[in-house]
């Protein structure tokens, strides 16, 4: 009878809380791990940051100063920067707060502060009438502050990382139009300075290819091929000097011709040699050029690849979905870039 008492008891004592509304029972949603988010976070940009410092160019290096596409391209580089110093500065204070003893009440003034501090990219140089505007991050703010949980925080954060990532989309695509006038411009340059080397180089290499098929005709005319003498004067009308005409009769001095036509390859030869430095100069100008490219192209990417992934990431833990260390978004980033040179950047 006791044991019988007891139980209803219990369960009485359930159905009254029940019915009064009473959810002190019920234990809070617990935060969940936030140390990937910051690592991955700080990773990401710091990998960006690598790739701009890996290499600096050299050849090309005078080519750039010439322009102003690369000044513009620079500062474009260094407010993307600004957004990824400010994510991972973020990342990290959050995860410093999750792992705090501060009171839940108290996280959300702080990470409204922090929010603020992320947001200074995009605010602090912005038109008057640019997204997002001052008012909407004070809103923001106000909404994140009034917050009871951190999670709960995080959620009314979100708004503005998805700020930030559109405006790093943004700035991607503005990257990447200024980086191909730059690649365009640059070019250009580049050709207008080894003209001349280039004119002559491929005056040498026409020339070289005629003299080659006048030594071939010049041989199957020995041969007695009839149709061969008529072709090799018109492909080669200098060697006429070379055929004597009396009474109609056609001669032509095959023995002076071949000299003729073995000492002007030898010259070619000999210029050619002469031409070699210059034009590896220009290939060498003309391949950085292209790793320049390829390798800002790849940063960009990365740097498109970070934002994305931390702003779904801080949705994800905004909704309480925990971010698994094996969930590794390294290999992520790096196939965006699969065969990118990880070579010379913007110029210093």
């Amino acid at each position: 009878m006791k044991k019988k008492s007891v139980v209803q008891s219990a369960a009485a004592l359930v159905i009254f809380l029940l019915a009064n509304g009473c959810t002190s029972l019920v234990l809070p949603a617990k935060c969940p791990d936030l140390g990937p988010f910051g690592d991955r976070t700080i990773s990401q940009a710091g990998d960006v940051q690598h790739t701009l410092m890996d290499k600096k160019p050299l050849y090309i290096k005078p080519y750039l100063r010439q322009g102003t596409e690369v000044p513009e391209f620079r500062k474009q580089w260094e407010d993307m920067q600004a957004v990824l110093n400010g994510i991972a500065l973020y990342a990290s204070q959050v995860v410093a707060l999750s792992r705090s003893s501060l009171e839940a009440e108290k996280k959300a003034p702080l990470l409204a502060q922090y929010l603020e501090r992320m947001m200074q990219p995009l605010t602090d140089h912005a038109a008057p009438d640019a997204h997002p505007t001052r008012a909407e991050l004070a809103n923001a703010r106000a909404s994140v502050n009034a917050q009871k949980t951190l999670l709960a925080a995080l959620g009314a954060a979100q708004p503005m990382v998805d700020e930030i990532e559109r405006y790093s989309n943004e700035a991607c695509i503005r990257l990447n139009e200024q980086l191909q006038r730059i690649v365009q411009s640059t070019q250009e340059r580049i050709d207008a300075n080894s003209a001349a080397i280039l004119e002559a180089a491929a005056y040498l290499k026409s020339l070289q290819g005629r003299s080659v098929k006048s030594y071939a005709l010049l041989v199957e005319h020995s041969m007695d091929n009839p149709q061969a003498f008529e072709a090799l004067m018109e492909n080669d009308p200098a060697l006429r000097r070379h055929v004597r005409t009396e009474n109609s009769v056609v001669t032509p001095n095959l023995d002076s011709m071949e000299k003729d036509i073995l000492a002007r390859l030898q010259n070619i030869a000999v210029l050619n040699e002469q031409l070699a430095p210059q034009l590896e100069l220009y290939r060498a100008e003309t391949r950085e050029l292209d790793e320049y490219a390829r390798s800002n192209e790849d940063a960009i990417q990365k740097a498109r690849s970070a934002v994305r992934l931390w702003s779904r990431t801080h949705a994800n833990l905004a909704a309480g979905i925990v971010v698994q260390p094996a969930d590794d978004v390294t290999d992520v980033l790096s196939g965006a870039a699969t065969g990118a040179a990880k070579k010379a950047l913007p110029v210093k």
